[in-house]
C-alpha cells in the first residue's frame, strides 16, 4: 500500500493535508519509504486470510495471503504497531510495537488454536470481476478476513473470472454449480458490476421493468418470460383474473389504456420443488457515476465503503441497541417489533398533534406537531399500545421532515433505522445528496418506499426503465452506504412497499438468535414470505426487497 493509497483513508499521519509550516523533519520522514512484512505460522505452515492491523505513524489494513505472508509497503518512516484479532485464536507477539522504524523490517507472529485456520467448508460465495479485483485486491482481500473471523465460517471469494460479462443465467448456473459442489453454501455477495435480470410487469396497474433479486435466492424456481417484447396488452374486462395479459384503468402511473410491453428477461415466476429460497442475496452495485463506467470509476464508488467497514470490523461503529421507525403507519407487525427489540428499545416517531392535528396542519408557526415519539415504554405491552394508536387519528402525510430525521440521524448510531415514506429519488424524506452527507445513521437503514432500489447498471443485459430508477451514485439506499454515515448494510423494495416485508422476523433472529448474521437473518426473513404466499401471485406481491451491502454483519457486537 502506498503513502498516497493511505491518504486516502484520511488516517496517514504525516505527509497528507499538513499545513505548509509543518516541521522539516517530519517531511523528510513521509518522503523515506519503508515496508514493514512478514509470515504468520501455526506450526510452521502458513495461516491465510488474517487481517493485520497497522497503527502509528500510518495506519492501514492488510490480510495474509495463501503462505500467511502480509506486507504494508510505502510507509513513512517512525513508529507503529502490529496486531491480529481472530476468536479463539492467540497471536504471539499479542502485539508487536516496532518504535523508530528507518529501514525495511521483518515482522513474524505465531498462531496459537483451533480456529485460527477456519474449519469445515464455505459458507458464502463472493463474486467480483476480475477486472475490479485488480484495483481493489487489497480492500476486499481485508473485508473478506474481517468477516471470515467474525463470523467463524469460510467465505469463498470468486475473482477470476470477467463476471461482469455473464448473463444473469450464465451467472445463475455458475451459482448453482458452485453449490452443487458443496452444499454448505448459504449466500452470494454480488460486488460491481455483476447482472441482475430484469423482471416486467408483476402487477397489472404499474407497468415497468424492475430487478429481480429471488433470482439468485430461489434456484430451483421457475423464472419464465410469458408477455413478448412489443406486444400490446388491452384494458382488463370486468372479473379477469391475475393471470390475464391485460392492464387495470386508469392505472396508477398516471396513465390509461392499453400498453405496449417493455423489454426484459423474466415476467413470471413460480414455485420451485423446494418451497423455499435455497440462498440470500447481497449486493455492492456500482453504477453511471457522470457516464463515468471505467473500472477505476467503479473502484473509487467502492473504496471509502470498503474503508468503512474496517471500522465496523475493529469495532469502532458502535450502535445505540435502538430501532428507530419514522412512518404514519405503525406496520402491520408491530407486535413482532415490540418482542425483538423490547418496548424500551423502540423509536416511533410520527403521530398526531395535541389537538389532532394531521398532515399538512402538522406544521404549526414553523413547529412540527407530528414529527413526536411516542412514548412506547409507558404502555404494559403491545396490545394496549396498539389500542391507543387505533384510537388516534390517521397522522396523514407530508408532515415528515428531512431537519428532524437528519438532526436525529447525525446524533447517534442506531442499530436500524427503518422509514415508512415513499423513497424513490423524487419523493422521498430525504435526497440521495442529503443521505450521502449523513454521519452517523444507523448500522442497518431500511425504506420502506417505493424504488428505493431501483439502481441502473452501466452496460446493463436488459433494460431497466423503472419510473424512479437513479444512477447508482444517485440512490437513496447506496447513498447511506457509500457516504459518510455510519450504515453499513441496507434494504429497500425496487418497486412498492410490500406487506411491510417482514423486517421484524429479521431483526428477531439478529437480536435473539446466537451468531446470526445478516444474511442468514435475511434468509430467515424471505423464507417467510414464502410460507404466507399460497400461489405465485402473491408470491410476486410478497418478495420484492433487496439487501445491500454486507451480509455478515451483525447486532449483537
Amino acid at each position: 500500500m502506498s503513502v498516497t493509497a493511505l491518504c486516502a483513508w484520511s488516517v496517514l499521519g504525516v505527509g497528507c493535508g499538513e499545513n505548509p509550516g509543518e516541521e522539516v523533519g517530519a517531511v523528510q520522514s513521509a518522503l523515506t519509504q519503508v515496508t514493514i512484512s512478514g509470515r504468520v505460522t501455526q506450526n510452521g505452515a502458513g495461516v491465510a486470510g488474517l487481517a493485520i492491523r497497522l497503527t502509528g505513524a500510518a495506519q492501514a489494513m492488510a490480510a495474509t495471503n495463501t503462505t500467511g505472508n502480509y506486507s504494508f509497503p510505502g510507509l513513512p518512516t517512525g513508529s507503529y504497531s502490529l496486531s491480529i484479532q481472530k476468536p479463539g485464536c492467540t497471536f504471539s507477539p499479542s502485539v508487536a510495537n516496532l518504535n523508530s522504524v528507518t529501514t525495511n523490517k521483518t515482522q513474524n507472529f505465531t498462531a496459537t488454536g483451533s480456529t485460527c485456520v477456519t474449519p469445515g467448508s464455505a459458507r458464502a460465495l463472493v463474486l467480483v470481476d476480475s477486472r475490479l479485483y485488480a484495483l481493489l485486491a487489497s480492500n476486499i482481500d481485508v473485508y473478506k478476513a474481517q468477516a471470515e473471523a467474525r463470523r467463524g465460517f469460510k467465505i469463498d471469494l470468486r475473482n477470476n473470472q470477467q463476471f461482469d460479462d455473464l448473463t444473469p443465467a450464465a451467472v445463475k448456473s455458475y451459482i448453482v454449480s458452485a453449490r452443487a459442489a458443496n452444499p454448505a453454501i448459504e449466500g452470494v455477495l454480488f460486488i460491481g458490476n455483476i447482472k441482475l435480470p430484469s423482471f416486467y410487469k408483476i402487477r397489472q396497474d404499474i407497468t415497468n421493468t424492475r430487478y429481480m433479486p429471488r433470482y439468485y435466492e430461489d434456484l430451483d424456481g421457475v423464472f419464465s418470460k410469458r408477455y413478448a417484447t412489443g406486444e400490446v396488452d388491452p384494458v382488463c374486462t370486468a372479473g379477469a383474473t391475475p393471470a390475464t395479459k391485460c392492464v387495470v384503468s386508469p392505472r396508477t402511473d398516471n396513465e390509461s389504456g392499453p400498453v405496449t410491453v417493455l423489454a426484459h428477461d423474466v415476467d413470471d415466476t413460480d414455485f420451485g420443488a423446494n418451497h423455499v429460497p435455497e440462498l440470500w442475496s447481497s449486493y455492492m452495485p456500482v453504477g453511471d457515476h457522470i457516464n463515468a463506467n471505467t473500472y477505476a470509476d467503479f473502484a473509487n464508488q467502492l473504496r471509502p465503503y470498503f474503508q468503512k467497514l474496517v471500522r465496523f470490523y475493529n469495532r469502532e461503529l458502535i450502535a445505540n441497541g435502538r430501532y428507530y421507525y419514522v412512518g404514519n403507519d405503525k406496520g402491520e407487525q408491530f407486535d413482532e417489533n415490540w418482542t425483538a427489540w423490547g418496548k424500551n428499545n423502540i423509536d416511533f416517531y410520527g403521530k398526531p398533534g395535541p389537538n389532532g392535528e394531521t398532515d399538512v396542519n402538522c406544521i404549526q408557526g414553523g413547529v412540527n406537531l407530528c414529527y413526536k415519539r411516542w412514548p412506547v415504554e409507558t404502555y404494559a405491552d403491545s396490545a394496549s399500545f396498539e389500542a391507543a394508536y387505533a384510537a388516534q387519528p390517521w397522522v396523514g402525510e407530508n408532515w415528515q421532515q428531512d431537519s428532524i430525521f437528519i438532526q436525529h440521524m447525525n446524533s447517534q448510531i442506531y442499530s436500524v433505522s427503518e422509514v415508512d415514506v415513499h423513497s424513490n429519488n423524487s419523493v422521498s424524506l430525504i435526497s440521495f445528496t442529503q443521505a450521502k452527507a449523513l454521519t452517523n445513521t444507523a448500522l442497518i437503514a431500511v425504506s420502506d418506499g417505493c424504488g428505493v432500489t431501483g439502481f441502473k447498471q452501466p452496460f446493463p443485459q436488459a433494460q431497466t426503465d423503472v419510473d424512479s430508477w437513479a444512477a447508482a451514485s444517485q440512490n437513496i439506499m447506496l447513498s447511506y452506504l457509500y457516504g459518510l454515515s455510519s450504515v453499513v448494510a441496507s434494504f429497500g423494495s425496487s418497486a412498492w412497499r410490500a406487506h411491510y416485508a417482514n423486517y421484524p422476523t429479521m431483526y428477531q433472529h439478529l437480536l435473539h438468535t446466537a451468531g446470526s448474521y445478516l444474511g442468514a437473518a435475511n434468509k430467515a426473513r424471505i423464507t417467510r414470505q414464502y410460507a404466507e404466499s399460497a400461489d405465485k401471485y402473491q408470491l410476486k406481491e410478497k418478495t420484492d426487497e433487496m439487501m445491500f451491502g454486507d451480509p455478515f454483519m451483525d447486532l449483537q457486537n
